[in-house]
């Protein structure tokens, strides 16, 4: 590359970075601190589906790109005037890199940290490593823990087991036993559809261990070069049919502490607000991905649609971080609704649908331009949502945020 082109790309960069500050700043950086696993779970975008990436990286992330990311961010932010930004430890499984490393790699991003520049950190786990010690230490260190968990026993064992095929169950719920009661750390459960099991079993059974927060994700295998089951059934609606009961649930249950974020994020589509969840309402995705190597990438759940799909060319340790703002890929995350194709532009539920997860829109050699493969289900899911609000709707549940882009959940 000349100089003359090396010039343009960082003053392409440069004003990209001025003209996201407010649409589309770069806010979240998902730090892949460790490239392997104790779980296999079968349907993990990172290690089971299209992507062998992780083959070729470090199983294990470097301070020197904890430093770079973290001086990258900062400056990134100050210059697009952002209050704070959030640092979250993702994996695989994060916690095999010990308290040792995380205490060494906290120190080093709250270094960043300022008065005017607030540092949030995060943990993704799978549970199986969390127990007191682990607690007492993200309490010290001012780290919020979130925990992967999909349900009963039955629905949890289909999929989360270890390299010899044992399910996992037990020790997770320990993990969230013990999390429940931790409110000030434990922002609670993602847990990943299986149609194939009863949805409010699932939901029922993580109430009863104490969680209060969590959310139910579209499982990341399908998009259109991989039909899901039943596509050509019109009446195939195996996703709705596994979420409406929980949301029933949820409504009538008129609780204000309980928190589901598709759920919530719908409602604020509806009503007219920004979601704040990327995978529903086609908010702009910013969401930066930092692997072992220091390669910079957009949002990681892209990496379901090919081997090596998110690979931009970029590294921290070499690369300002905005020049992620000159890659096609990452244009295409943070065009937001811009980037609905012509039947999701008309339709009278995009603001709350959204087309759905970006990469269950994808299909080889045309892109993003297709309607979520999961379209039916969100029709008739948002559809009953929107039904019961008119039925029923609860002015006194709903606030508007102070940033005046999402009702809160009171």
């Amino acid at each position: 590359m000349s100089a003359a082109t090396i010039d343009s790309v960082a003053e392409e960069a440069s004003l990209a970075l001025v003209e996201n500050k407010r649409r589309a700043p770069l806010q979240m950086y998902l730090l892949k601190v460790a490239e392997f696993c104790n779980l296999n779970c079968d349907y993990c975008f990172m290690f089971n589906l299209k992507d062998f990436s992780y083959q070729k990286k470090p199983r294990k992330m470097s301070l020197e790109v904890v430093k770079a990311a973290a001086v990258n961010a900062a400056r990134v932010a100050r210059l697009q005037e952002v209050p704070y930004i959030t640092f979250s430890l993702h994996g695989g499984e994060p916690t095999i890199v010990g308290m040792g490393w995380i205490a060494e790699a906290v120190e080093v991003l709250r270094e960043q940290a300022s008065d005017d520049l607030r540092i949030d950190i995060y943990l993704q786990t799978n549970g199986v490593l969390i127990d007191r010690s682990w607690i007492d230490f993200a309490k010290k260190h001012g780290i919020f823990i979130g925990v992967s968990m999909d349900g009963t026993r039955e629905a949890h064992d289909r999929h989360r087991v270890d390299h010899k095929g044992r399910g996992s169950y037990d020790r997770v719920v320990k993990s969230l036993q013990l999390l429940a009661k931790e409110d000030d750390i434990f922002t609670g459960t993602l847990t990943v559809m299986d149609p194939d099991v009863d949805g409010l079993e699932v939901y029922r059974s993580l109430r009863e261990i104490g969680v209060e927060a969590m959310d139910f994700l579209w499982p990341l295998d399908y998009n259109w070069d991989n039909l899901p089951p039943g596509f050509s059934d019109p009446q195939c609606t195996r996703f709705a049919d596994y979420l409406i009961p929980i949301f029933d649930a949820w409504w009538e249950e008129d609780n204000p502490g309980i928190q589901i974020r598709h759920f919530q994020n719908m409602i604020a589509g509806l009503l007219a607000y920004r979601s704040r969840l990327d995978a529903i309402g086609a908010p702009p995705v910013s969401i930066v991905s930092i692997d072992t190597d220091g390669g910079i990438e957009p949002v990681d759940s892209l990496r379901a649609c090919g081997d090596g799909f998110t690979e931009l060319g970029l590294n921290i340790l070499r690369d300002p971080v905005e020049m992620v703002y000159t890659k096609d890929l990452f244009k295409t995350t943070i065009r937001g609704k811009d980037n609905l194709c012509e039947a999701c532009q008309i339709c009278p539920i995009k603001d709350a649908c959204g087309a759905g997860y970006l990469p269950h829109r994808y299909k080889s050699g045309e892109g993003f331009g297709q309607p979520s493969v999961y379209c039916k289900d969100l029709w008739k899911l948002i559809s009953h949502i929107s039904s019961r609000m008119a039925d029923e709707y609860k002015a006194e549940r709903f606030s508007i945020a102070p940033d005046k882009t999402m009702p809160t959940i009171m």
